[in-house]
């Protein structure tokens, strides 16, 4: 897309450069334009661009400030809810939803927003009491029929799940993200009532509504360049942090990898806190220029932390990690692209544990093209083809840093561990330094709730119906399977 004329700032021009995707064009216009007046439209548009960018605590930041400024809005309480449940924090973002319909009683995306939290904390029955009297007055719109459609899926009732969504997309009015994401619960509902050929079309058509542009070359360059500033012989001369500690865990990977049920399984442990998919530790990649007064960045201003520096920052992110549970042993980050950033994970924390987790590619690949996954922060994820082309980048950066670093790394098959739950258990405990316990082997009885795609898999034994996702599909999956390398059977 062109980039738009630069002229004076103005709130519609900060607002065109972030739907032409130039979020930090954008961010300095709203910055530029917050110097003139603090404006509430301003500070929401910087929510969304921090948003998009995984910035969520800075998100959440920009909508309080936006509420002070304008606390009867409930488009502000609501777009605050809806980052708390992107980060797990369901019960908060109940309470911005209620806040947001006190004032706005029939505000649909707060309806819809709340059901979603109400399905993520396992609460079926008030999630169908709040959207069932809407639905049968036909007073729904296509978010609150995409959350609904969810609730009859939990209950088997597929065919009025159809009925349902198809009422929505046939009606012109019904705005892209909500129609995209109607196709996607379309596309389940047809899976499970066997009708494969529909499900993958409605998989392919929501993935089409906003699907990004996406070059391969932009990440073999990307990558290209971690690995020479991580190359064997640069890793072997460079720093590393005095700041010795076992508390932060890495679980990094592929989405869809298996790895929200590693963080489960160690999270059930007395001694460990799950904190999630957190942005604490790129936040902290993105502050290291700053420390040393330089304009490198990532990656290659690895090359100007010295000692010094990388203590500084070591202390720095443990007392964030600490911030979220004080009294753990270890605290689990599942920012799973931090697979990019091993290098300086190592350069802060020499004895921090990483648990990579590997899952077959085309299951990994296949379930990340049915869900309604963030686009802009991955835009491979709405192609089949590009799907396969960044696998294929991920698996070589990977064996790099096999090659290369020295820090303590677990290679978690997730088949194996479905296989056999307790040894691939006690193996991850271990890994972590922890004596054993057996509530690891109990984790679906722990009441926990994560934000991720996983969500329903936390409150379920281990189930092995997830092996082999993309069964029965494979005669659609050939862009994909070509792309991986792989050859036909």
């Amino acid at each position: 897309m062109a980039k738009p004329r630069r002229t004076q700032p103005t709130i519609n021009s900060a607002a065109e450069l972030l739907r032409a995707g130039m979020l930090e064009d954008a961010e300095r216009e709203c910055r530029t334009l917050l110097k003139r007046q603090r404006d509430p439209l301003v500070y929401r548009l910087l929510a969304k661009i921090a948003k998009l960018q995984g910035r969520l605590d800075d998100a959440i930041a920009y909508f309080r400030k936006a509420i002070d400024l304008k606390p009867d809005d409930p488009d502000f309480r609501f777009g605050l809810g809806k980052v708390y449940n992107l980060q797990g924090r369901f019960e908060d973002a109940i309470a911005e939803y209620d806040r947001a319909l006190e004032h706005a009683a029939e505000h649909a995306g707060s309806l819809s927003g709340k059901a979603e939290s109400l399905i993520r904390l396992g609460r079926f029955d008030d999630a169908r009491a709040l959207l069932e009297p809407i639905i049968r007055r036909e007073a729904d719109n296509g978010e609150i029929a995409a959350t609904y459609a969810l609730l009859l899926q939990d209950t088997g009732e597929h065919r009025e799940a159809v009925t349902l969504i198809e009422r929505h997309l046939a009606d012109s009015s019904t705005p892209a993200g909500a129609r995209r994401r109607l196709f996607f619960e379309l596309g389940r509902s047809y899976g499970k009532l066997g009708d494969l050929e529909a499900s993958f079309d409605a998989f392919r058509r929501a993935n089409e509504i906003e699907m990004q542009p996406f070059e391969i070359i932009d990440v073999v360059r990307l990558f290209d360049r971690i690995m020479h500033v991580f190359s064997a012989e640069r890793v072997a001369r460079r720093p590393r942090s005095s700041v010795r500690s076992k508390l932060p865990v890495f679980i990094v990977g592929m989405p869809r990898s298996g790895s929200t049920l590693v963080e489960q399984i160690l999270d059930a442990h007395p001694a460990v806190h799950g904190a999630g998919e957190v942005d604490d530790f790129y936040s902290l990649i993105h502050e290291a220029p700053r420390e040393v007064r330089s304009r490198r960045l990532f990656p290659e201003i690895a090359d100007e932390l010295d000692r010094t520096t990388l203590d500084r920052l070591a202390r720095r992110h443990l007392a964030r990690l600490k911030q979220r549970d004080a009294s753990a042993q270890r605290i689990v980050d599942k920012h799973l692209f931090n697979f990019q950033t091993l290098g300086f994970i190592e350069m802060l924390h020499p004895e921090a544990r990483i648990i990579h987790c590997r899952r077959d590619p085309l299951s990994v690949c296949f379930s990340i093209y049915t869900l309604a996954m963030l686009p802009t922060a991955m835009p491979f994820s709405t192609n089949l083809r590009h799907l396969g082309q960044y696998y294929r980048q991920y698996e070589r950066l990977m064996r790099h840093w096999r090659e290369t670093l020295r820090a303590p790394m677990l290679e978690v098959p997730y088949e194996e561990v479905v296989a056999d739950q307790e040894t691939w258990s006690r193996t991850i405990v271990e890994f972590c330094d922890l004596p054993w316990d057996d509530a690891c082997l109990r984790f679906h009885e722990s009441g926990r709730k994560v934000a991720t795609a996983s969500f329903d898999q936390v409150r379920r034994p281990i189930y092995k119906t997830a092996l082999k996702r993309y069964a029965g599909y494979e005669p659609f999956l050939e862009p994909l399977t070509e792309a991986l390398g792989m050859t036909k059977e």
